[in-house]
């Protein structure tokens, strides 16, 4: 879980790196600023999410890459975007969560739970992980690099684990 955490920390990092025009930070994932500079903020976001998580040929994967998108477009497409600590909890958060909707659908499948009852139990566990995450210190640099967001991702998502895990309140 943590690698994927890494992956769409890196994400983040390279769309971090396009706001600021950080050339050296998206060399790091394989792509060209003036490059992506002439594309569209959807080809744009297309670019990062190939370069960091690829196609999603793993359920795991396909889980990784709808956590990351929604968080890229808030990073891209605003006009200010949030914080990177705002935007690692909150991917983190719901990376947890997409990872936990393979167990809530085979729920309704073998305790015969229909569909409203996972839908409630679905908003109720992304509001209690969005919670949890919130309370995890978080501290990136002025500037972070693309590698320094996938680190810290990593381990936000290990510590988010293992609060989870302790039932921390």
């Amino acid at each position: 879980m943590t690698s994927g955490a890494r992956r769409g920390g890196a994400a983040l990092g390279g769309a971090y790196a396009l706001r600021l025009g950080d050339a050296a930070g998206l060399r790091e994932l394989g792509l060209d600023l003036g490059e992506l500079s002439q594309l569209s903020p959807r080809v744009q976001l297309a670019k990062i999410i190939d370069a960091t998580i690829g196609e999603a040929g793993h359920p795991d994967d396909y889980a990784l890459k709808r956590a990351t998108i929604e968080h890229l477009k808030s990073v891209l497409l605003a006009d200010t975007p949030p914080p990177p600590e705002v935007s690692i909890r909150n991917f983190v958060a719901e990376w947890i969560f997409q990872q936990s909707l393979v167990e809530l659908q085979a729920a309704r499948a073998t305790r015969g739970r229909n569909q409203q009852q996972v839908d409630r139990a679905e908003r109720q566990l992304r509001d209690w992980l969005k919670r949890r995450v919130q309370r995890i210190e978080v501290s990136t640099q002025d500037r972070p690099s693309v590698q320094n967001l996938a680190d810290i991702t990593a381990k936000i998502t290990g510590e988010a684990l293992r609060l989870i895990k302790a039932g921390t309140p």
